[in-house]
């Protein structure tokens, strides 16, 4: 009884301007065959009365149209919900591989960008290349990332440096 209630709604909206139009045109010939003084009359009630009803609709079919969006709107936040959930739960999950958190191996002195590049770090074919150096930062040949100098690999591009490098003012 209550599912796609908007569209229910909207139908009735259309079925009241129809019923609406119908009965001024009725009750207009009416007046303009009963007496011929009333013709003109007869005629306004059938334009007006249209009008009226037609334009009378249009607030519930607003309702209906309303009630639909409300609906679709709930469906898509109830999926969006869902999919939040579903992220929350991943992202509390552990690593898979029992992998360090990029934190503890800051504390413990391992390379994160090593640990999270994947097997594609390891097999980089590009040459090691030797970095800038800029005081405490070091910035790579490659992509111009600016790093702290006790980097062995780029942040940005991964790519391995050699030790030494130039040394800028």
């Amino acid at each position: 009884m209550f599912r796609n209630i908007g569209g229910k709604i909207k139908t009735l909206a259309a079925l009241i301007a129809i019923l609406g139009i119908a009965a001024s045109v009725i009750v207009g010939i009416v007046l303009m065959i009963s007496t011929k003084k009333l013709v003109g009359i007869g005629f306004l009630v059938m334009l007006l009365g249209a009008l009226v009803s037609w334009i009378s609709s249009w607030g519930l079919f607003a309702l209906g149209e309303n009630t639909e969006n409300i609906a679709e709107i709930e469906r898509l936040t109830e999926r969006y919900v869902l999919t939040l959930e579903r992220m929350e739960q991943r992202l509390q999950q552990p690593p898979a591989g029992g992998a360090q958190s990029a934190a503890s191996a800051r504390r413990s002195g391992a390379d994160p960008a090593a640990e999270t590049a994947g097997p594609s770090a390891a097999k980089d074919p590009r040459p090691a290349v030797v970095p800038v150096h800029d005081g405490d930062r070091v910035i790579c040949p490659a992509c111009g990332c600016n790093q702290p100098a006790t980097r062995q690999k780029c942040w940005q591009c991964g790519q391995e440096f050699q030790s030494g490098g130039q040394q800028t003012s």
